[in-house]
């Protein structure tokens, strides 16, 4: 994805602030510990270049946005509203389920929603069997799922270049 986005717009779409990250979202989940590191690894991955956004959507940017709102902006603008929500959902989400006691106290109900989104029960009963496995699977959709096809043309190399 940053190669691409290197290559179109001269800069990476994902900060990639620790590359560490990359490998601890592939290690087993077995405790909530664990499952809280995942969590805080996916969110550092999906971490996202403002800077690059905010370019790209010049004076389309939304004021104050945040990250995940400055790329659904953008994906609808290169694709549909269905294809930039498939993307930024389970990102969002994962996003609110980081920010889940204990990092903060005061998000139950986004936190409460992303445990819905992703069809996890809570309080979470069995970390090792297939909950991280499904956040994992959803994240990994949402980065490709942005090339399916619908009233607008599927997001390509073609439709990015603006």
């Amino acid at each position: 994805m940053n190669a691409l986005s290197q290559d179109l717009y001269g800069d990476r779409l994902l900060e990639l602030p620790q590359e560490r990250a990359l490998l601890d979202v592939y290690k087993p989940t077995r405790t909530p510990e664990e499952f809280r590191s995942r969590v805080a690894s996916i969110a550092t991955i999906c971490t996202l270049n403002m800077g690059l956004l905010q370019r790209k959507l010049g004076t389309d940017a939304p004021a104050d946005a945040g990250s995940f709102m400055l790329l659904d902006v953008f994906l609808q603008k290169i694709a549909t509203i269905e294809q930039a929500t498939s993307v930024c959902g389970p990102l969002k989400n994962i996003n609110h389920l980081r920010k889940g006691f204990p990092t903060h106290g005061d998000n139950a109900k986004q936190f409460l929603r992303a445990h819905h989104f992703f069809k996890l029960t809570y309080p979470i009963e069995n970390y090792a069997a297939r909950c991280w496995a499904s956040i994992h699977s959803a994240c990994s959709a949402s980065l490709s799922h942005s090339r399916t096809s619908s009233s607008k043309p599927a997001l390509t190399v073609e439709s990015c270049v603006s």
